[in-house]
């Protein structure tokens, strides 16, 4: 029983502001540094050229200090907002010992800071020249459109991934599975491993992670949701005739290589090297198979941006693959 199944299908519509917010953060990348001409006060963010007195003693003559996040001189930063160019306080100041000056970590005085100048990073508006060097051909139009195709394709992909989840847990539901335990073994010590990779991105040691008793036997339950699923999926697939063929393996090298900025030669000779090409082949079939069983669904879509949102209820043709399944989302109406 692993067809005909009702799974929920969130669409989450992209609107204008999304847009605007990732347009916005592609062209603060080239941002420009530049003096505030306007007669205003300091707003965090800015960079503050400020003399900086303890007394009558002069400790910088003009150092830019960021409001955003101070290194040499943090506790003087907050003191500046509100401020204007010209103007002169005189504050009770402790710099703080994250200060990058061995020196200033931990000094307390009274501060006399006066501001000499202001500036700001300044993001280029969008135009056909800020599209250029923000790597868009065709102009602000082409860009705004490119990035509305982006942001859709990622709520769609999520969306579908959600859905999968859903199917997983209906699968695993539905289908009693005796799971041996060195399968569920084996399952722990890949998330284990995909947890250490995770907080080595991080910047933080893997070695260092402690795991209470409860968090292992939560990983353990997931490790063992993942066995019976996996078990369950190359059943589906060896009565439907589902396989995985050299060439779908060539296309993931290529997509893991797309993804890190590497040559596929690399990626294939780590994968191979690492003996992990089965395991590659075995994650293509489950995830082949999942898209199979998903398309032979009754999906309910649901808008995702709006809790009281009307569902439609719609079957997922059957004689399509999985890849056509973004077609189909796109068609639906909002």
């Amino acid at each position: 029983n692993y067809t005909g199944l009702k799974i929920r299908y969130p669409l989450a519509p992209v609107t204008d502001d999304q847009v605007d917010m990732e347009i916005t953060r592609r062209l603060s990348a080239h941002a420009r540094l530049v003096d505030v001409a306007e007669d205003r006060e300091v707003r965090s963010g800015d960079l503050v050229l400020t003399e900086i007195k303890d007394g009558n003693e002069v400790l910088e003559a003009g150092t830019l200090v960021n409001t955003g996040g101070e290194r040499y001189w943090p506790g003087v930063q907050d003191h500046l907002l509100g401020m204007k160019k010209g103007g002169t306080g005189t504050f009770d100041v402790t710099i703080d010992e994250s200060s990058a000056v061995a020196a200033n970590r931990g000094k307390a005085f009274a501060a006399t800071l006066t501001i000499l100048g202001i500036q700001e990073q300044r993001v280029p508006s969008l135009d056909d020249e800020s599209a250029a060097l923000a790597g868009f051909e065709g102009g602000d139009e082409a860009m705004r459109a490119a990035i509305r195709m982006e942001l859709e394709s990622r709520a769609n992909e999520n969306g579908r991934n959600q859905a999968r989840i859903q199917l997983l847990q209906e699968l695993v539901k539905g289908h009693e599975v005796s799971v041996p335990d060195a399968l569920v073994e084996k399952n722990l010590k890949l998330l284990l491993e995909e947890l250490g990779v995770q907080a080595t991105y991080r910047g933080r040691d893997p070695r260092s992670i402690r795991y209470s008793e409860a968090q292992l036997a939560d990983l353990r339950s997931r490790a063992s949701f993942a066995a019976k699923a996996g078990l369950i999926l190359e059943s589906v697939a060896r009565q439907e005739g589902i396989e995985v063929t050299p060439d779908d393996i060539e296309r993931k090298y290529q997509e893991i290589a797309d993804m890190r900025g590497q040559r596929i030669e690399a990626i294939r000779g780590y994968i191979q090297k690492d003996g992990a090409v089965g395991e590659l082949k075995k994650h293509l079939l489950e995830e082949r198979t999942l898209d199979w069983v998903l398309e032979r669904c009754e999906l309910e879509y649901v808008s995702d941006n709006d809790a009281a949102a009307a569902a439609v209820t719609e079957t997922a043709p059957a004689a399509e693959p999985a890849p056509k399944a973004k077609k189909a989302k796109k068609a639906k109406p909002e």
